[in-house]
């Protein structure tokens, strides 16, 4: 069997054009993969969060005698959330930009 230079090269392009695509396939359904898992998990999490927040409302409501009071506390407690995230926004920033430069340094 005689091959010339021109087929063993054509037939190693062929062969590493394969791999390179498998590869970029397998890479392309882990990240897919990933994403729908991660995706499914936030809309499970935010329907988890919604209505414990309305569990919560309806039971300060039932303490506190009046449903205006229940949700308006619970609006209240977020609210105090917020205040407490813009009060420490600075911070929250510094600790993040180092946590990433750290994890970039060698």
């Amino acid at each position: 069997m005689n091959l010339s230079l021109k087929s063993i090269a054509k037939n190693l392009m062929l062969e590493v054009t394969s791999q390179i695509k498998n590869k970029a396939l397998t890479i392309g359904g882990d990240i897919l993969g990933t994403t729908v898992f991660i995706i499914a998990l936030l809309v499970v999490a935010i329907l988890v969060f919604f209505l414990g927040n309305i569990t919560l409302a309806f039971f300060l409501s039932t303490v506190l005698g009046a449903y205006w009071k229940g949700f308006g506390a619970v609006a209240l407690l977020y609210l105090l959330i917020v205040l407490i995230l813009l009060m420490m926004k600075k911070s929250i920033k510094r600790s993040v930009a180092n946590a990433v430069t750290k994890s970039n340094t060698p």
